[in-house]
This record gives structure tokens, C-alpha cells and sequence, in this order.
């Protein structure tokens, strides 16, 4: 950003004067295929040169950016998914669990809470792991691609005990007990945060790729073959319940 200023991706030519260079996304007309703000390519014709890729698939190409939230009960296992996801792709990981605790148990306002979440929405490659259900709304309107653990409640309770006295990555202090209050809270998941969680993949499927997980089976599977580099490619069909 020279001089502070920040680029203009409207613009057809990202550096004035040198019209080798063009940003993709001004010229693609198909509305299947999602290219980040500032993708550029020196192709000034790339759509017709994008090739297998049908109308009738329904399928969403891709480019430039990929932008996951990775959602589910405490104690499912999300922060350890999504650091996997991290070490495939290269795509930074953010835990909002970090972002809104302080190492003295304490928090940040929710201004301040929405504004680096917002900060980080407005990039365009990303990892998100966390509920906190009141922005999820924003955050699945940013996304490309959602992975929901949806796990039997006693794998959480489990899952969530067994990390009880060890250093997280995802949390700023260690955990000396299986605190009852948020215990409580993994027991009412399913019936206070589910119903929400549901009606928006109902709203997202059709738009974005939504990978719902059962078990750490099946989410250790599918990270570790190769649909997990299939993830700049997005089905638009409905989501896809393993």
C-alpha cells in the first residue's frame, strides 16, 4: 500500500500504466466462479480459459481465497481440526476464544471484539475456530467453507475433561477443572445452540461448502485425504453430512 493508500480492486489494471498486469475479478462474468478482491493475473481473458468446469455441476470455482469457520460443541475437538486444516494449507488460524479472553480471565469489550473480527473477515484467506453464536450469522456470510463437528454429547463431555490442566493454543491460561457452569453449557448445546446452527446451514447450503462430521473418524479421514485439496473448489450443493 504505497503512500498508505489502499489499491482500488474495481480497477481493471492493479498498477496504473502497466496493462500486462489485470485483476481477475472485474473481468469474470460467471457467477460460479468467486475470485478474492485482489487476485491478479497477467491474463486479461482468463474466464474463457477456465476449461471442465459445467453449468450443470452446479459447482463453484474458486480463486484467491478460502475462508473457513470451524464450528461444534465444546469439547468436539474444533481447535484441533482447524490447526490441521492450518498445517495443510498454509491459511492463517485465528481462535476467537483468544481474540476475546485476556490471560487474566478477563475479556475485551464486544467492540472491540467485533472490530478485530471484522478485521480479519475483510482478508481473504482465513481459518476461524469458535461459536460465539451471536457473529456467526456475519461469519457465514463470509465464508466460503463451513466444518461443523457435530459430535454425541458425552464425546464432548469427554473431549472437554480430558484437556482439563494442559497448555491450549487456542485459550490463554490452563484449565485446573472441569468448571460446572460450562459444563452445564456443553449439556445444553444441543438444545440451546443446535436449532441455531442448523437454520443457517439450511440458508448457506446452497452456497457455500458445508462438511458436517459425526465423529473424529470421519473429520480425521477427510483431513488427511485428498478432498482436503479440493478446498478452493465448492460444491453448491447441499451440505454434505458425513
Amino acid at each position: 500500500m504505497k503512500g498508505g493508500k489502499v489499491p482500488n480492486p474495481d480497477n481493471i489494471h492493479p498498477i496504473a500504466g502497466y496493462d500486462k498486469e489485470v485483476y481477475v475479478k472485474p473481468t469474470v462474468k460467471n457467477p460460479n466462479i468467486i475470485v478474492g478482491d485482489f487476485t491478479y493475473i497477467a491474463d486479461s481473458d482468463f474466464e474463457s480459459h477456465v476449461t471442465h468446469f459445467y453449468p450443470w455441476s452446479r459447482d463453484k470455482l474458486m480463486i484467491g481465497r478460502l475462508r473457513a469457520v470451524v464450528i461444534g460443541s465444546p469439547g468436539a475437538g474444533k481447535s484441533t481440526f482447524a490447526r490441521k486444516l492450518k498445517d495443510k494449507t498454509g491459511i492463517p488460524l485465528y481462535y476467537l476464544d483468544r481474540i476475546f479472553h485476556k490471560p487474566d480471565r478477563t475479556t475485551i469489550t464486544r467492540e472491540e471484539f467485533d472490530q478485530k473480527l471484522q478485521t480479519i473477515l475483510q482478508t481473504d484467506r482465513w481459518i476461524i475456530d469458535g461459536n460465539y453464536q451471536r457473529t456467526l450469522p456475519l461469519r457465514f456470510e463470509a465464508c466460503t467453507d463451513v466444518f461443523f463437528l457435530d459430535f454425541p454429547l458425552n464425546e464432548c463431555l469427554e473431549g472437554a475433561a480430558s484437556r482439563v490442566g494442559t497448555v491450549r493454543e487456542d485459550m490463554p491460561w490452563v484449565e485446573r477443572e472441569f468448571d460446572p457452569e460450562f459444563r452445564q453449557y456443553i449439556l445444553d448445546f444441543p438444545k440451546h445452540q443446535l436449532p441455531g446452527i442448523y437454520e443457517l446451514i439450511e440458508q448457506y447450503q446452497d452456497s457455500r461448502r458445508i462438511i458436517i462430521f459425526h465423529s473424529r473418524e470421519e473429520a480425521d479421514n477427510w483431513i488427511d485425504s485428498e478432498q482436503l485439496f479440493q478446498c478452493p473448489r465448492v460444491q453448491g450443493t447441499p451440505a454434505f453430512d458425513l
